[in-house]
C-alpha cells in the first residue's frame, strides 16, 4: 500500500510545469555548446558525460540547435590547458567563441544520490543542478535556472536508479530550452481556416506544433501546424480557437508536449475517488496511449479500494476548444488492508469517453467516464460500475 501511495503522489507531482519566461525567438538553427562547470557531491565525470551526451542527443532531436561535439570541445580545452569539469563563468564565453557557437549552456552539478528503502523495495534517487545560459556574442547572461529531481524507482541496482534520474533531469532541461528558444514566423496568407506562415525554416517545425498570436487588445489565438509547402517555403497551420491572425502578423511558438495529464475527483459506488489520468501521442498512429489510476476515500471493513486502467485513447471530434475521445483498455480494481497491506484484485475491461474544454492548449477542464466490467470480481466490488472523474488537465 505504501508503494501504491508513493507512486500515486509522484504522479501528482509530475503535473507541475517548467517555464523560462518570455525567452528569445529564433527562425533558424542556432549553435550551442554544453559545458560542465562545478561538480559537487555524488557526481563523477562518467555521470557528467552521460548527462551531457543525453542533452546533446535530445537537442539534436529537437532540431533547432547545432550542437558542437564534446570531442571538439575537449581539444579546445586541452589547448587552453583547462579541465573538462570546473569551467568558470569567466572562461565559458571565450571557449564558446573559439568553438563558433552562438549560445553556451553551463551546468553546475551540485548533488546526486540514490538511497535504498526496504519499505518501498526500491531506490529514491535525487539530482540537483543549475544551468546558466549565455549569449556568446555579447556575454550576456540570458537565463539561470535550478533543477531538482527526486523520484522513486523500483530498480534493482543503484546505477539503474542514478541513470534514470539523470534521464529525467535531461528532459527537464530540454523542456526549459524549448520554452526559452521559441520559434517565430509571420502570417503570409490565409484561406478559410488555414494560415500560411513564412520567415521560418520549415525544417525546424514539426506537425502538431502550436503557435500563438496576440492582437493589439491582448487577445490571443492559437494555430496548429498541419503540413508544409516546401516549394513556396510555407508552414501550413490551421486556426484552433481564439483570435484569428491578420496577414503580416507575427506568431510565436507556444510549446506544448506530446503528453497531457488530468488530476480529478470522481465517484465510485457512492464514494469519492481521487486520481490521475494521462495520455500521450503515438507519432504516426491514430491513437494515444492512455492510463489512469486512483484510490477511493472509503473503506469496506478494513479494506481501501483502488483502480487503474491501461489502454488506448482515440481522438474523435474537435469543436473549437472542445475535444472528445474514446477510451478503452485493461482495468484492474483491488482492495488493500490498511493494517496488514494484504491485497486482492481483479482484472477486466474499461471503456468510456473523455471530453476536454481547453482554456489554452496547455490547460483545461477535463471529464472522463469509464465503465469497468470484471468477469471474476472481488466479493465487495461490483462486477460492473461507472467511474466519473472531473478535474483539471495540464500539459506535461
Amino acid at each position: 500500500m505504501k508503494r501504491v501511495l508513493l507512486i500515486f503522489l509522484m504522479g501528482l507531482w509530475a503535473l507541475t510545469l517548467l517555464g523560462a519566461g518570455e525567452g528569445i525567438t529564433i527562425t533558424k538553427k542556432m549553435g550551442i555548446v554544453i559545458l560542465p562547470g562545478k561538480v559537487g557531491q555524488g557526481w563523477n565525470m562518467d555521470e557528467v558525460d552521460h548527462l551531457i551526451a543525453i542533452l546533446e542527443e535530445k537537442a539534436l532531436e529537437l532540431g533547432r540547435f547545432r550542437v558542437y561535439p564534446r570531442e571538439d570541445l575537449k581539444k579546445i580545452l586541452e589547448e587552453q590547458k583547462l579541465a573538462m569539469a570546473g569551467i568558470t563563468d569567466e572562461n565559458v564565453i571565450s571557449l564558446s567563441k573559439i568553438a563558433g557557437a552562438q549560445y553556451a549552456l553551463l551546468l553546475t552539478l551540485t548533488h546526486l544520490d540514490a538511497q535504498y528503502s526496504e519499505d518501498y523495495d526500491g531506490y529514491t534517487a535525487t539530482a540537483r543542478m543549475s544551468i546558466k545560459l549565455y549569449d556568446v556574442g555579447n556575454g550576456e547572461l540570458l537565463a539561470a535556472e535550478r533543477f531538482e529531481r527526486q523520484t522513486f524507482f523500483p530498480a534493482d541496482t543503484y546505477d539503474e536508479a542514478i541513470n534514470e534520474v539523470i534521464n529525467y533531469l535531461a528532459d527537464d532541461i530540454l523542456v526549459t530550452l524549448r520554452e526559452f528558444f521559441k520559434l517565430e514566423a509571420r502570417v503570409a496568407a490565409t484561406r478559410g481556416n488555414r494560415v500560411y506562415l513564412v520567415g521560418l525554416d520549415p525544417k525546424l517545425v514539426r506537425k502538431g506544433y502550436i503557435f500563438e498570436v496576440e492582437n493589439e487588445f491582448g487577445e490571443t489565438g492559437y494555430l496548429k501546424v498541419i503540413g508544409y509547402d516546401r516549394k513556396r517555403g510555407y508552414v501550413i497551420a490551421e486556426h484552433m480557437y481564439g483570435v484569428f491572425p491578420e496577414i503580416g502578423a507575427s506568431v510565436k511558438e507556444y510549446p506544448t508536449y506530446p503528453y497531457k495529464g488530468a488530476l480529478g475527483v470522481g465517484t465510485y459506488q457512492g464514494a469519492v475517488s481521487f486520481g490521475v489520468s494521462g495520455w500521450g501521442t503515438v507519432e504516426g498512429l491514430p491513437f494515444d496511449l492512455f492510463v489512469n489510476a486512483g484510490v477511493f476515500l472509503a473503506q469496506f471493513g478494513e479494506y481501501v479500494p483502488f483502480y487503474g486502467t491501461l489502454g488506448l485513447r482515440f481522438p474523435m471530434l474537435t469543436f473549437g476548444r472542445i475535444q472528445m475521445a474514446l477510451l478503452g483498455g485493461l482495468s484492474v480494481v483491488g482492495i488493500v488492508n490498511v493494517e496488514t497491506e494484504e491485497s486482492l484484485h481483479a482484472f477486466g475491461l474499461g471503456v468510456g469517453v473523455s471530453g476536454e474544454y481547453q482554456f489554452t492548449p496547455k490547460s483545461g477542464l477535463y471529464i472522463e467516464i469509464l465503465q469497468h466490467s470484471f468477469p471474476n470480481p472481488i466479493s465487495v466490488i461490483s462486477p460492473s460500475f461507472f467511474n466519473v472523474t472531473v478535474g483539471i488537465s495540464l500539459s506535461l
